[in-house]
């Protein structure tokens, strides 16, 4: 009787797996693994309960999770990390022209090796650990249980508003100034994330904003640009206007059919 509630309640499954990749992730981390070791386990764990909840409570297809391989799924990827890299990009040179922040020199060796290992380390921080099982769950699994009940505007608030809940952690570790620009933060490419991965049917597009975040602020903090709340405040603002204007261009043809 539980499980058959559960599937009438793609609501309450929604919740469940927010408060599971919280929980699970930090299980993980408990173990203090190498961290190739646990990043590879935290993909697998998160994999298998995204599978578990799409095949055995839900009862759906993987197709829902809109993952194929296409020339529509390159090209979303394509134009959302090219925009979001802009995005982060202009944010972080904005902030550094109005408020002066000092760039950081480099340090130490840098060769084509030390480049190399760096972005690649930092591709897996960005896409494997956090962009991929992230956007597994919140926009592939997630947007897919919801939209059975809901209409596609519906399910963009509700997925976004448990992507954005699920930073609040960060008021409790970082402090509440912090923990609410980090939600801000998380709202602001969580909406441009449903949204690209709405226009462009797929889930990578969605990967492509999340990792494309992550990645970009870290090579821009590898060549000495701050990472400072102002400089996250104007990347957030930036990405919310972003989103919006995206909103506005596609509502008809996206929200509307």
């Amino acid at each position: 009787m539980f499980i058959n509630l559960i599937k009438l309640s793609p609501l309450f499954n929604s919740i469940l797996v927010t408060a599971l990749f919280l929980i699970l992730g930090e299980i993980v981390s408990f173990f203090n693994l190498p961290t190739p070791i646990y990043e590879f386990i935290l993909l697998v764990v998160y994999l298998s309960f995204a599978y578990f909840f799409t095949k055995k409570i839900d009862r759906q297809s993987l197709k829902g999770w809109e993952l194929k391989i296409s020339k529509q799924s390159f090209k979303g990827v394509s134009i959302s990390l090219v925009a979001t890299s802009f995005i982060i990009i202009f944010a972080t040179i904005l902030s550094q022209s109005l408020f002066h922040d000092e760039i950081i020199k480099l340090r130490g060796t840098v060769n084509f090796i030390t480049i190399t290992v760096t972005l690649l380390l930092f591709f897996i921080e960005s896409f494997i650990k956090q962009g991929f099982p992230e956007e597994l769950i919140f926009r592939g699994y997630m947007v897919q249980s919801l939209r059975k009940k809901y209409n596609i505007f519906q399910t963009m608030l509700l997925s976004v508003g448990l992507f954005t809940l699920m930073h609040a952690i960060h008021i409790f570790m970082d402090g509440l100034f912090y923990g609410i620009l980090t939600m801000f933060y998380a709202f602001s490419f969580a909406c441009l994330a449903y949204l690209l991965k709405s226009v462009f049917n797929t889930t990578w597009a969605a990967v492509a904003v999340h990792g494309g975040v992550h990645m970009t602020r870290m090579i821009l903090m590898l060549f000495g640009f701050s990472e400072n709340n102002h400089a996250i405040f104007f990347q957030s603002l930036l990405l919310f206007v972003v989103s919006l204007l995206v909103f506005f261009k596609v509502r008809n043809k996206v929200f509307m059919c």
